[in-house]
């Protein structure tokens, strides 16, 4: 016999069977001796509390215990067994009052609770220490024309929370021919500013491939809108002025987003920063800073704007990595391999990429091409002195130098900017286990197995800007064979 159903009820009858599957006790079990028959009609009238459904609850970073207590009577009154507690902001040890409030009240009424004690996204919180902090690569360069006896290098890298470590201290014979320009933005003096859902703006033209713009599609920042009138609706937008009237022909981005769909974008250009008119439009993909040329254009202003609609799940933001505006034919100072940030790390979500991207062999460059064989690199770590200060005798020729090392890495977003634990250590993913959650089962000792029965830790999103720890260098030698060293310049 066939039946017609619906969708809602096909769906109800497939939860209520996922119920059942889920909540179906052991055999021999003590679940399944208080399930016999001559207590299941008993057990249905009024369900025991192992068979009552869970909720998550999420934490607002307003919520009061009062809020708690007026939220937990609720779940209880509606039949409700227990709770899993996500607090949606960073979470530090101020904020265990309220788990310890949310616990007797939970107590009280007989509902069982699961909490996240690391946030609801990472492996992070207040009690990490930079040390053990997640890390990331930083370096410093300059440019000396030897030969110069005693030369006092005192580049260092900017480093975080008062946190940073030397890898290397290299330098090699700087080739003019080959030499990559500076960003033509940055160049003519090009002031960036963004719409209130941008931060970082004039990431995008340092001549850095670790830092970005963000586009943030998931929420406004709380920086308010400093152009009232303007024509986008919740507008997502960065934009250049020049000090002078700028001609261009041809635009580069290079975006990072959560999910590999295209970014929409547009180049538009004004006369007085207010009347803008469109120049061109395109799609721009991952890690591709491919150049678009549209027709001669002069202006003042130029306005980069992302046009499709991000709010999703998927694509909470954006990250402008590079945006150039330059003439036909001219060359941007961008990285030194292609998909530079898939090969060193730094791709967000990689499974996108073609395998076969990973097989291509990045170091098959036409000799006339490269910046320096790895051989010719100077390794001059060995003169940094206690005071963080080298000296050194440059030989004939123009010298690059380069300093390299590792700092903690920038808050993954910018309202939730506890520390993240440094999960390619293993001494501080210890450490961050034995931060807040031994804390945690220290301070609310008094209701583990009553109404603290499970700790939880939702999702550990280990995609940030990080591909760096202590150790690396001596890991690296001895799972690869080789010293990295010589190679950084690559992925600067």
């Amino acid at each position: 016999m066939n039946y017609n159903i619906t969708r809602r009820v096909f769906i109800r009858l497939a939860s209520a069977l996922s119920l059942a599957v889920m909540t179906r006790p052991r055999q021999n079990s003590p679940i399944a001796a208080e399930a016999s028959a001559d207590s299941l009609q008993m057990n249905f009238g009024a369900p025991p509390k192992w068979a009552k459904p869970y909720m998550q609850y999420w934490w607002s970073p307003t919520i009061t215990a009062q809020d708690i207590t007026n939220d937990l009577e609720a779940i209880e009154e509606q039949g409700i067994g227990g709770v899993l507690i996500f607090d949606t902001i960073a979470p530090t040890r101020s904020r265990g009052g309220l788990l310890k409030h949310a616990l007797v009240e939970a107590q009280r009424l007989g509902l069982i609770v699961n909490i996240c004690p690391q946030g609801p996204f990472q492996m992070a919180g207040d009690w990490i220490s930079p040390e053990h902090a997640l890390k990331t690569p930083v370096w410093a360069q300059a440019d000396v024309a030897g030969p110069r006896p005693q030369f006092r290098i005192n580049t260092l890298p900017q480093g975080r929370d008062g946190f940073y470590r030397d890898v290397a201290l290299l330098a090699y014979k700087l080739r003019p021919e080959i030499r990559r320009p500076a960003n033509h933005i940055r160049r003519a003096g090009g002031k960036l500013t963004g719409s209130s859902s941008v931060i970082n703006p004039e990431y995008s033209v340092d001549d850095n491939p670790l830092t970005a713009a963000v586009i943030n599609s998931i929420r406004q920042s709380s920086r308010p809108i400093t152009l009232p009138g303007d024509p986008y609706q919740d507008p997502k937008w960065i934009t250049c002025e020049f000090p002078k009237p700028y001609t261009a022909s041809a635009v580069s981005v290079c975006v990072a987003n959560h999910i590999d769909f295209p970014t929409e974008l547009e180049l538009h250009s004004s006369d007085d920063g207010e009347q803008y008119q469109l120049i061109c439009r395109w799609q721009a993909r991952v890690d591709e800073p491919l150049p678009v040329e549209f027709t001669e254009t002069c202006a003042r202003f130029y306005r980069l704007v992302a046009t499709n609609d991000n709010r999703s799940e998927l694509r909470p933001f954006i990250e402008v990595r590079l945006f150039d505006l330059f003439n036909k034919g001219e060359s941007i100072g961008w990285t030194r391999i292609d998909h530079w940030m898939l090969r060193t790390g730094q791709g967000m979500g990689i499974p996108w990429y073609d395998p076969e991207v990973l097989e291509r062999d990045a170091t098959n460059v036409p000799a006339e091409l490269a910046d320096v064989a790895a051989e010719n690199v100077m390794d001059l770590t060995e003169y940094i002195r206690d005071d963080g200060v080298a000296v050194w005798n440059v030989p004939p020729g123009d010298w690059h130098i380069l300093r390299f090392g590792y700092t903690v890495a920038a808050p993954f977003l910018d309202d939730f900017p506890a520390r993240f634990c440094d999960f390619l250590s293993k001494e501080s993913t210890r450490a961050a286990f034995d931060g807040l959650p031994t804390t945690y089962l220290q301070e609310f000792s008094a209701h583990i197995g009553k109404a603290l029965v499970y700790m939880h830790e939702d999702s550990w999103e280990l995609e940030q800007n990080s591909f760096w720890t202590g150790g690396f260098v001596d890991e690296f030698k001895h799972r690869r064979g080789y010293d990295p060293r010589p190679y950084l310049p690559a992925i600067t």
